[in-house]
């Protein structure tokens, strides 16, 4: 296996590239367009949670995954505690963790799909000293 491409390596980036994300969005002013357009900061925030959706949405199939390849070491017997612990306690413990991850993730998805349906309509800025109407923006074309 490619050791850029292991699933370790993979989530590491993840957590990094979420890491990134984080601190870029740390200022309202981070969603503003080029050369700092306020009217395209709707249309980027809804970009940008349509993407973190998606991530929530995938996340649970890894958990997933990764919770079958560990049930596969466990029935093959290649796994052994570093205490003397039980195995199958141990990996029992794991297992619920993860599947309560899962599930939380999926209700975190349910909530990030519910947060989605207004995001169509923050397409533009409003400008009050403007004519009270919504600024042209990629998201209103």
């Amino acid at each position: 296996m490619d050791q850029d491409r292991t699933p370790q390596y993979l989530a590491r980036q993840a957590a990094d590239q979420v890491q990134a994300l984080t601190n870029a969005t740390s200022a309202a002013a981070a969603f503003h367009g080029e050369n700092d357009y306020v009217p395209a900061a709707p249309a980027n925030i809804a970009a940008t949670i349509t993407e973190l959706t998606a991530l929530t949405d995938r996340l649970p199939h890894a958990l997933r995954n990764a919770s079958r390849a560990l049930q596969v070491l466990e029935e093959q017997q290649q796994i052994r505690t570093a205490d003397g612990s039980d195995v199958g306690n141990q990996v029992s413990r794991v297992l619920r963790g993860l599947l309560d991850a899962q599930r939380s993730f999926l209700v975190g998805h349910a909530h990030m799909r519910e947060a989605g349906g207004p995001l169509a309509l923050l397409g533009g800025h409003y400008d009050p000293a403007g004519d009270d109407k919504l600024e042209d923006t990629p998201a209103t074309r």
